[in-house]
């Protein structure tokens, strides 16, 4: 259908996760990039300079695209103005694909096996109660010492900038000049994050 409206043959594709960066830099090496291809915020800088980043604010200021509809955040983190990035006025080499908060989910069976009441939809557990729930959770199920079923599978590379910023703390101050992470709110949030391997024990990583 996108190749009869748009006369536009767009050919995907599929890489394995953990092989995507290699191939991708591999691409970039033998001059055969994708025409459209996802990197992160922190991979920006390196593209811009190796000429590989097509400068897009003028065609998506051109285009129907609201950025006013998008996170100014997630926008900006993709903003590079030759010595910074992530300021407001820095040129547009890409857009957010997927920035967004996460939610937990519960596994009915293994809460009812437990013994453990569902929580209620209509009512946020605290972080104690979360916390509480994957320690009963978390088990030995065969009795040779070590644990084969953990609580929670929360871990540092994908869950700590939000717990940071749900904490009212950040890693950096709003003009983006400032690291931020010796602040009592961050503190208390790397904190807990810390605790539930080290102390609680309900998450391996």
């Amino acid at each position: 259908k996108n190749t009869e409206a748009t006369g536009v043959d767009v050919e995907m594709i599929v890489t394995d996760a953990d092989q995507y960066a290699t191939k991708l830099q591999a691409a970039v090496a033998g001059n055969n990039v994708p025409d459209v291809f996802y990197i992160e915020q922190a991979s920006l800088q390196s593209y811009v300079a190796s000429g590989v980043l097509l400068d897009i604010t003028d065609q998506v200021e051109a285009s129907d695209v609201d950025l006013d509809n998008l996170w100014e955040y997630g926008v900006d983190s993709y903003r590079f103005d030759g010595t910074l990035q992530g300021t407001p006025e820095g040129r547009l080499y890409g857009l957010p694909k997927d920035i967004g908060p996460f939610s937990f989910g519960y596994n009915k069976t293994m809460l009812e096996a437990a013994g453990i009441p569902l929580p209620d939809k209509d009512t946020p557990l605290t972080w104690e109660q979360f916390v509480e729930i994957c320690k009963q959770l978390t088990t030995d199920t065969d009795g040779d010492g070590a644990v084969d079923q953990w609580g929670t599978g929360l871990n540092v590379q994908w869950n700590l900038q939000s717990m940071v910023w749900s904490n009212g703390a950040d890693f950096i101050d709003a003009d983006r000049t400032t690291v931020t992470v010796d602040t009592p709110e961050f503190a208390d949030a790397l904190q807990k994050f810390a605790d539930l391997t080290n102390v609680d024990a309900v998450t391996p990583s």
